[in-house]
């Protein structure tokens, strides 16, 4: 009886262990899909430390969790943190190459850092195992639009649209693909008045290439008629990009026997985003005018709050060195403001306050002037190829002196 009864309590045992496991494996189960839930909740919202927080619990349990992997990486590309996802998402590749999050991912982050060649090829290695993915084709017309590839981002768009006809996405893209230009022609008209001093105004004309490459370029000429005097000036600019976080941009000018232009100028900035939303920027310059001598550096930020608006601060630390003797140092503070309504259509604000030296009645006294500046324009394309840019500008100079500018400039993309 004692037997029976041990071999009775043994059986139960093991059935009731057993049904505890199949319990217990759907509470496991239901657990970490509530996590990662919870996790992409938290993403969504943009809340990225607390969805790092749950994926790496997950983790912590879960080592080979596919989805709290490629959710953690994915999550860090929003943030900013490109090299810390792309070293997850190069993990997961290097398990299972054929998975597609994970190639996605990867794609997404070399699109956001402007490496479209290398998001391509991620997305065609996809599309030739799945030729009607749609997620894919969506990113391949919209890569190559961002990268400025006219004809093949019409391509993809029209790809999709038979495939899926009436596709929002690709409406769209293909509409913005339409509207890609290399070449800018613009002209402008500024009309300067002076209180103590005769009016004056300023004439110019450029082209700006801007072909959504590493390099942009610009080339410009100007006529000036101020305090009576006539100078001219030409102009080059642009701006290359050395590597995802680095873009150097530069500037000089000539005006040969200028009297109100600097006869010679330039500057170099270097420029890196410190985080998605802000990038700092370090600018040197030199002048070399008539009768003075002029150099300095400026420091720079752009901050892009919520509703597309920019927050732009500078500081400007010059030093004016006249030729017949004695020098001086200026400072000088702005901000600007920006409302973008589109990647084209924008209006800013902005204020500046700083001094200006000048040289007073004896050659070894040095003054200075003292200017604050208020400024108000915006840029509107009245259809995908022309458009305006109006500002006016107020500046209430020392000395019972103002000067209120007005100008406009006219625009036009081939």
């Amino acid at each position: 009886m004692g037997d029976e009864m041990l071999h009775y309590l043994r059986k139960t045992g093991f059935i009731l262990m057993g049904m505890s496991l199949l319990v217990a494996l759907p509470l496991f189960a239901a657990s970490v899909e509530t996590l990662l839930k919870e996790a992409r909740e938290k993403a969504y919202s943009k809340d990225y430390t607390a969805a790092i927080i749950i994926y790496d619990a997950i983790l912590k349990k879960y080592p080979s969790n596919l989805e709290a992997k490629n959710g953690k990486a994915r999550v860090l590309s929003w943030a900013g943190k490109y090299d810390e996802a792309e070293k997850i998402y190069q993990e997961v590749l290097s398990g299972y190459p054929k998975n597609i999050e994970a190639q996605t991912g990867l794609a997404d982050i070399y699109a956001w850092q402007k490496q479209y060649a290398k998001a391509t090829e991620f997305l065609e290695d996809i599309l030739s195992r799945d030729r009607k993915n749609r997620d894919v084709l969506v990113r391949l017309a919209r890569f190559h639009m961002w990268a400025g590839e006219k004809k093949q981002s019409i391509f993809y768009s029209n790809l999709i649209l038979k495939i899926y006809p009436g596709d929002r996405d690709a409406k769209l893209i293909k509409r913005q693909a339409q509207e890609i230009y290399t070449f800018e022609f613009y002209t402008g008209y500024n009309y300067l008045r002076i209180s103590d001093n005769p009016s004056g105004y300023n004439l110019y004309a450029g082209i700006r290439y801007l072909p959504k490459t590493q390099i942009t370029m610009y080339g410009q000429i100007d006529y000036l008629d101020k305090y009576n005097e006539i100078d001219g000036r030409g102009l080059l600019g642009g701006s290359y990009q050395i590597s995802n976080k680095y873009i150097l941009s530069s500037e000089m000018g000539i005006s040969p026997d200028a009297e109100i232009y600097p006869r010679v100028f330039g500057w170099i900035e270097l420029s890196s985003p410190v985080f998605p939303s802000a990038a700092i920027s370090a600018r040197v310059f030199g002048s070399q005018y008539k009768v003075v001598d002029s150099y300095g550096i400026s420091f720079a930020g752009e901050y892009y709050t919520f509703g597309y608006v920019s927050i732009s601060p500078r500081v400007t630390f010059s030093q004016t060195e006249f030729h017949s003797g004695g020098k001086a140092s200026d400072t000088a503070y702005m901000i600007k403001i920006t409302k973008f309504f589109t990647d084209k259509d924008k209006i800013f604000a902005y204020y500046a306050y700083g001094s200006e030296s000048y040289k007073a009645e004896t050659i070894d006294l040095i003054g200075d002037i003292d200017a604050r500046t208020y400024g108000l324009g915006g840029t509107f394309f009245l259809n995908p190829q022309f458009g305006i840019s109006p500002f006016v500008e107020y500046q209430d100079r020392s000395k019972n002196s103002e000067f209120v500018q007005f100008g406009i400039e006219l625009k036009w993309r081939s």
